[in-house]
Formats: structure tokens, C-alpha cells, sequence
């Protein structure tokens, strides 16, 4: 979404929406991120549909009622990414 977006309008919906993730009641968290998605509609539609593709799955674990912890982790693609270089590594010895 933020290759759509001017730096400063980006880093500005990239806080609206760490805040919408990180909010632990997961309607209320979905709903920001949408109403977000419908303000840039107008004048950056590639950005809105950027931001809504996969909304819903983003706001699953939060729905599961995981910890705050547990979430971030789950949210994060990092423990991917790692598993992925880890396999990268190994297979390529």
C-alpha cells in the first residue's frame, strides 16, 4: 500500500493501521482499517484496494482472542522469513 502513497500520507496511514491491528477488540480494529480504506478511496484507489486486499484475515487471530503477545507473533512474518533462510541454508550445503 505504501508504493501508492506519498512518504508522509503513508507513514501517517501506516500508524492509523498499526493501531487498528493492535487494537484487541477485533470488530472495532476491522472497522478503523475499513474506514481508512474508504478515505483513500478518492484520491488513491490502487492504495484502498492495496489496504483491503486480505483485510478480514488480518484481524483473524485477533478474533481467536490470542494474548497481545501471542498476536504480534502471529501478525508478524518473521518467524516465517527465518524458517525460510534457515531451509535456504541448510538445503543449499
Amino acid at each position: 500500500m505504501a508504493d501508492y502513497l506519498a512518504p508522509e500520507l503513508a507513514r501517517r496511514i501506516d500508524r492509523q493501521l498499526k493501531d487498528a491491528f493492535n487494537d484487541p477488540d477485533a470488530v472495532r480494529g476491522l472497522k478503523v482499517a475499513k474506514s481508512l480504506a474508504a478515505q483513500l478511496e478518492r484520491e488513491h484507489p490502487s492504495a484502498a484496494r492495496s489496504l483491503r486486499e486480505g483485510l478480514e484475515d488480518m484481524f483473524t487471530v485477533r478474533r481467536l482472542g490470542a494474548s497481545d503477545r501471542l498476536a504480534r507473533s502471529l501478525s508478524c512474518t518473521n518467524a516465517i522469513e527465518s524458517m525460510i533462510s534457515t531451509v535456504r541454508h541448510v538445503s543449499s550445503g
